[in-house]
């Protein structure tokens, strides 16, 4: 349905989001699962923003990859972008975490994060992967290939049903 590969800022997310927009104006879909798509998709190109090791200095911008599959009875999110090994570790600690809760424990979870939740150096207090795991419609599947000694391709799919 739509690629996307390069510098993520708030304008592609934004372009991104209006095209994926136009697309869904001709479909018969729920507006629950609109809304899903957009808050995933945002999210997503959110982390790639915020958290890929290569980083510009100057503009403050991630790299990675980002791509929406219209599947019969679903919509695959994938996202890949690069982190380091320790960044790998946590986020894997994370997933983890977040996949072995239901959706009452993915709640309190959350109000617990918003609560109690340390700010990173990014500025984040933990939300995002369990925002993400709220909206989504199955666990959040995540892999790392090896890209050098350093550093991890992060490839997260995040599924959203039609129905």
């Amino acid at each position: 349905m739509m690629f996307y590969n390069g510098a993520v800022t708030h304008n592609i997310t934004s372009a991104f989001t209006k095209q994926i927009e136009l697309e869904f104006n001709n479909l018969p879909l729920s507006t629950r699962v609109k809304k899903r798509v957009f808050i995933l998709m945002v999210e997503c190109m959110q982390n790639i923003s915020k958290h890929s090791v290569f980083i510009n200095g100057i503009n403050n911008v991630g790299y990675g990859s980002f791509l929406v599959l219209d599947k019969e009875d679903s919509y695959e999110l994938i996202s890949a972008n690069l982190v380091n090994n320790e960044q790998a570790n946590k986020i894997t600690k994370i997933i983890d975490n977040v996949n072995s809760k239901d959706e009452k424990g993915l709640k309190e979870f959350f109000k617990n994060q918003l609560i109690e939740g340390v700010l990173s150096e990014k500025g984040g207090a933990g939300l995002g992967f369990i925002g993400i795991a709220r909206k989504a419609s199955e666990k959040l599947e995540y892999d790392f290939i090896e890209y050098d000694d350093k550093c991890k391709i992060f490839l997260l799919k995040v599924k959203v049903l039609k129905h």
